[in-house]
């Protein structure tokens, strides 16, 4: 999974794709929070124009996905929806 440090677009690519010598397909992920598609600046309470999300990732021991937004100090887990 790649991320756009400054606006919060997140990118992936299923591992099972991946073939040598072959270009595969990328995707954006698509965010949802309390049912509704989401973005990083809305979650974070910013907008595009006014700042930025500064997004890392993280994984704990048993492989769960997090998501760490520098712009208001929070962890969010990534789960299916």
């Amino acid at each position: 999974m790649l991320g756009d440090l400054v606006v919060g677009r997140i990118f992936h690519v299923p591992a099972a794709s991946l073939q040598l010598g072959s270009q595969a397909t990328v995707h954006e992920l698509t965010l949802r929070y309390n049912g509704q598609t989401a973005t990083l600046f809305d979650l974070v309470g910013t907008s595009p124009v006014d700042g930025r999300v500064d997004l890392r990732f993280g994984q704990d021991e048993s492989g769960e996905m997090y998501v760490l937004t520098k712009q208001d100090g929070k962890i969010r887990r990534l789960v299916t929806a």
